[in-house]
């Protein structure tokens, strides 16, 4: 059943790609297409797991038991103190597991197939599109585009929305990453995102009247190099030398405590300390 899956979503993603390899220098979603292109007489990419994916599901549902009881094992496992409902919760965990890696396979192996095919690399927008069009096999529009405004940004430019404008800097940390200054109306907030100590943030950061900034590591706690992460402390020492009016820290695992986090900072900024909460709102003027 699983090689059935296989190889017919193939044949759809094949005959899709047939169809599109004409527009790939036009088309700006052209991985997405791979997705949902269907050509005569094949039905789309998901158009096939939305009729053979709960196919696969009740054949593994079906075999969980009905193959338990064929080697004669399932009286064995009842014998056990274990609930039935426990046996068949646990079944079905392991079918949803099945089904889930069988899923990211099969998506791996289109863009793999489409890469090799049409020659051209998905770019973060597209994966974007493909990973939500998943969740809404039906919808025949771009869904992701009905609901919000999806756009690949240059952080060398920034941004301009109304009266808001924000501007990118490059953090220091494991993987590409950007943090982020808000200004509207003489009013500002800057978001540090993942970062070790970095002058480029104390730049972005300058004057601002809000400064969030992740403290990742515990006080004293070395990271890995290349560093990627800061401390409360270290926190504290880029609010002082961007001159900000206001440090909440934030991205900081559950078991440290908030009166700990504020006092470490506190060690290097005289200015208000706040940590991140749920339902926690400043205004900012």
């Amino acid at each position: 059943l699983e090689w059935l899956v296989v190889l017919t979503a193939l044949a759809a993603v094949y005959g899709a790609i047939q169809q599109i390899r004409d527009v790939t220098a036009e088309d700006p979603f052209l991985f997405l297409r791979l997705f949902t292109t269907a050509r005569e007489p094949l039905p789309s990419f998901v158009a096939f797991l939305g009729f053979l994916v709960p196919l696969m599901a009740i054949g593994l549902g079906f075999d969980a038991v009905k193959g338990e009881h064929n080697r004669r094992t399932l009286s064995r496992i009842l014998s056990q103190p274990i609930y039935r409902d426990a046996l068949l919760f646990g079944k079905f965990l392991a079918g949803l597991s099945v089904i889930a890696i069988s899923l990211v396979c099969l998506w791996l192996l289109v863009i793999g197939l489409g890469l090799i095919m049409l020659g051209v690399p998905p770019g973060g927008e597209e994966m974007l599109r493909r990973m939500v069009s998943a969740f809404v096999p039906d919808s025949t529009t771009d869904f992701l585009s009905e609901v919000f405004r999806v756009g690949t940004y240059d952080p060398e430019h920034g941004l301009e929305v109304g009266d808001l404008k924000i501007r990118f800097a490059p953090t220091v940390h494991y993987i590409p990453t950007f943090a982020m200054r808000c200004d509207c109306n003489g009013a500002s907030v800057t978001y540090s995102a993942d970062t070790a100590p970095a002058e480029s943030i104390v730049r972005l950061a300058r004057e601002t009247g809000m400064f969030l900034c992740e403290a990742t590591l515990r006080k004293g706690g070395d990271d890995s190099e290349p560093r990627g992460h800061c401390s409360a402390r270290e926190a504290g020492v880029m609010a002082k030398e961007a001159g900000v009016d206001r440090l909440i820290i934030t991205h900081y695992p559950a078991e440290f405590a908030a009166g700990d986090l504020v006092d470490e900072a506190r060690a290097t900024f005289e200015g208000e300390i706040a940590v991140a909460d749920d339902h926690l709102a400043y205004r900012i003027v």
